[in-house]
């Protein structure tokens, strides 16, 4: 998925269930010669990060979390993915944590 030079790489949300919270994981890559401000939204919460030109952003590595979720596991999360001047509506797979294997990043929701 990409929205301008934004370019996601294995986006997933991983969530204990439906209207439950969630983290996000994966990363986005800004593949222009300019910083820019990446959104990740949902109907009722956002993300909003700094990516530098030419960097990449980890979700993985930087705790991401909306505080719920109406996509049910193993369904597709519609999200909004917005740059300035742009947004696009993106698909993100929903995984269970305990049962797979995310149990790891779930604990972050629980604190």
């Amino acid at each position: 998925m990409s929205i301008g030079e934004v370019q996601g790489a294995d986006l997933k949300l991983v969530t204990d269930g439906t209207g439950e919270p969630a983290r996000l994981l994966g990363a986005l890559a800004n593949t222009s010669d300019a910083s820019l401000e990446v959104t990740v939204s949902d109907s009722d919460d956002r993300a909003t990060v700094a990516i530098s030109a030419g960097q990449s952003f980890s979700f993985t590595d930087n705790p991401t979390l909306f505080a719920t979720l109406d996509a049910k596991i193993g369904e597709e999360a519609t999200m909004v993915l917005s740059i300035p001047g742009e947004q696009e509506d993106v698909l993100i797979p929903v995984y269970e944590g305990p049962i797979g294997g995310y149990v790891h990043y779930t604990s972050d929701i629980d604190e």
